[in-house]
């Protein structure tokens, strides 16, 4: 018995079970049945849809295959947790599908994205092999490379020595080949034949299977019960019977000249792309087949020569009664299957040759910002609590989801990488010229991973006051004890944050004898003069009153000597608000900053932030693992601090609490 013969039996028959409308609302209701003792069970299959999973598994030659109703997107997530235990590592390009960064989410997955390189002819990202070595090198603990192939465009690399480095070191390899399940019938390469571990197909992209059929495929059988397992986990526990037996017709079709019909597609579109090429307004259509290895039935149709943009261009055919699958930024791209008819093919080629002639300069393409830094997981990221923050106060937040531009697709920020300020320009560019930007918000701000610290440990100098005045005067008076010119104030600035006895060493050549000596001078001058000339900076003090009110604890960690450090800070009501403070000892010579922040960690907690204006600060921070604001009303520049590993740069308490206490 088939699942139709199965559907059969059940018309006609009184319904006291689900669903509620007793196959008496329609016809298509006539089909739509439950699991009985006369039907079949998706998750434990003995009957037609048992038999639907063999038919799928000899057609695709798979160990195994699973019926799926949820889509690519289930087949997608199943891969990835079959493949791979919590903890593990994911190799995936960075604009792999928003259900392989779910089911990273779901599985405590590892995902570490691989780099995509920008074609600027076309506009298009695309997986260099050489990135996917160097990944590979990069990260031995790697458990499993997920590739999608094809991908929207049609664009079928040639992944084979991918596939076999990825053997060669015992990586499961895991293809997403959504667009590609009538492949093998045009005898190109498929997943299978990559030498696929697991790979998932939609039945509803480029078969005539309804939305949204998909089957995932194991080259394994041994891995069918995890699958199984997992499977029951993520499914509906009331599997669409009227999805199974379109699959089942699907294949019925497929089996019965579906291959001639896909041949004859392929011949139909190759036509249409030479014809359009003839004309002046999709002259680059063909150019653009020819620059990739392409799927034949897909149609990438080049709009440069109407001076419209792709999206006006679809606007246009939509008004003709035609609709497309995507528009680019210069290109149109439409799928066509075997239930295409000529008459479609007639009434695209009309709204086509409607369209005006004109040129249109496309906008140069833009190289990809570098991506940030990953500050938590995947897991994280996807289910802890989230704030939307303006674009141009998000740099260094961590991103709960995927943020990028449309086109090329590509994230620029990936759910737990920090947004770096290269990036947050980029988008606040698209945005202001009208560019597509996914991942935002409904008030198009950036969705932050919101982060509670419970503390926060302040640097003094440049961070909580502005004392560069004694400072500097203090250098130059001992600059002048020492015979030295005192006029390099680019040079003299230098001093402020690192050890005294290190700066004059490193910035004025001085011996340890020397160094000594001008040390002693400068505190001569500051300990009378100097340590009084200082002015605090706005709303620190108001800042740190309120997240000691919120529960957060304080420290310093200052390179300043502790009585001037204490004096300062009872000077302007700071101390009684902190923990902890702590300063160099008098003797040391050499910045200790990692120390003392190891210090405060250890007492207060690794929920801690460190805010500073230097280069110290920040190595201060990563040397105990933990997040570094930059304050830009310092004395250390932006890219200094970037460069020092600043998790955050701040321009002051507005900004800090911004970060630290506002929802």
């Amino acid at each position: 018995m088939n699942i139709e013969e199965m559907l059969r039996a059940q018309e006609g028959r009184v319904s006291f079970h689900m669903p509620g409308h007793k196959m008496r609302r329609g016809e298509a209701s006539r089909r739509d049945t439950t699991e009985l003792p006369t039907t079949d069970d998706l998750h434990e299959p003995q009957g037609p849809y048992r038999e639907l999973a063999q038919r799928l598994r000899r057609l695709y030659g798979a160990g195994a295959s699973l019926p799926l109703v949820g889509g690519s997107t289930r087949g997608v997530q199943l891969m990835i947790l079959t493949a791979l235990r919590p903890g593990e590592t994911l190799l995936l390009p960075r604009d792999a599908h928003l259900s392989a960064w779910s089911a990273c989410a779901l599985g405590g997955v590892e995902a570490v994205p691989i780099p995509l390189r920008l074609d600027e002819e076309t506009g298009l990202a695309e997986l260099a092999e050489e990135d996917v070595l160097t990944a590979m090198e990069a990260h031995p603990e790697a458990r499993a490379l997920l590739l999608t192939r094809p991908d929207y465009y049609g664009r079928l690399p040639d992944y084979g020595r991918i596939a076999q480095a990825a053997r060669a070191r015992g990586l499961k390899l895991l293809v997403d080949e959504a667009h590609g399940a009538h492949l093998r019938f045009l005898g190109l390469t498929d997943a299978e034949a990559l030498g696929a571990d697991l790979w998932t197909q939609s039945l509803h992209k480029t078969l005539p299977a309804l939305t949204p059929c998909a089957v995932l495929h194991l080259r394994s059988a041994g891995d069918l019960p995890a699958a199984r397992r997992l499977h029951r986990m993520l499914e509906t526990s009331s599997p669409s019977s009227l999805l199974l037996h379109s699959m089942e017709r699907a294949l019925d079709e497929l089996e019965a000249g579906g291959e001639e019909k896909l041949k004859k597609l392929a011949q139909r579109c190759t036509a249409l792309r030479k014809e359009l090429s003839a004309d002046a307004r999709f002259r680059g259509t063909a150019a653009f087949a020819a620059r990739y290895a392409l799927d034949p039935t897909r149609l990438v149709i080049d709009v440069r020569g109407t001076g419209l943009s792709g999206t006006a261009a679809a606007e246009a055919l939509r008004a003709q009664n035609v609709d497309v699958e995507m528009a680019g930024e210069s290109t149109l791209v439409c799928l066509p299957s075997i239930a295409s008819e000529e008459a479609d093919f007639d009434a695209l080629r009309r709204a086509l040759q409607a369209l005006p002639v004109g040129e249109r300069a496309v906008p140069a393409a833009e190289p990809l910002p570098r991506p940030g830094m990953r500050a938590c997981s995947v897991r994280e990221a996807a289910f802890g609590a989230v704030r939307g923050v303006p674009l141009e106060r998000a740099a260094g937040c961590i991103a709960a989801g995927s943020v990028g531009l449309y086109p090329p697709g590509v994230p620029l920020c990936a759910p737990g990488e920090r947004l770096t300020e290269e990036s947050a320009r980029a988008l606040r560019r698209a945005q202001e010229r009208g560019r597509t930007v996914f991942g935002l918000d409904a008030e198009g701000r950036f969705p932050a991973v919101k982060r509670r610290y419970g503390c926060v440990i302040f640097d003094l100098d440049g961070t909580l006051l502005d004392t560069s005045a004694g400072i500097l005067r203090s250098v130059q008076y001992a600059l002048r004890g020492m015979g030295l010119p005192d006029d390099d104030m680019a040079r003299i600035r230098r001093f402020i944050g690192p050890p005294l006895h290190a700066a004059f060493r490193e910035y004025y050549g001085m011996d340890d004898a020397a160094a000594s000596e001008a040390v002693r001078l400068y505190r001569e001058r500051y300990e009378k003069i100097g340590v009084l000339e200082y002015e605090p900076y706005p709303g620190m003090g108001e800042l740190m009153r309120d997240l000691r009110g919120a529960g957060v604890r304080l420290a310093v960690a200052t390179g300043k000597p502790e009585r001037f450090s204490r004096l300062l800070l009872e000077r302007e009501g700071m101390y009684p608000l902190l923990e902890m403070l702590l300063c160099p000892d008098p003797s040391e010579k050499v910045d200790n900053k990692p120390e003392m922040v190891r210090k405060v960690v250890e007492a207060l907690g690794r929920d801690s932030l460190m805010v500073g204006d230097r280069c110290f600060d920040m190595r201060g921070a990563r040397a105990n693992g933990i997040d570094g604001a930059g304050a830009l009303q310092g004395f250390g520049s932006a890219e200094e601090l970037r460069q020092s590993g600043a998790a955050f740069l701040v321009r002051g308490a507005a900004d800090l609490r911004a970060l630290l206490l506002d929802d």
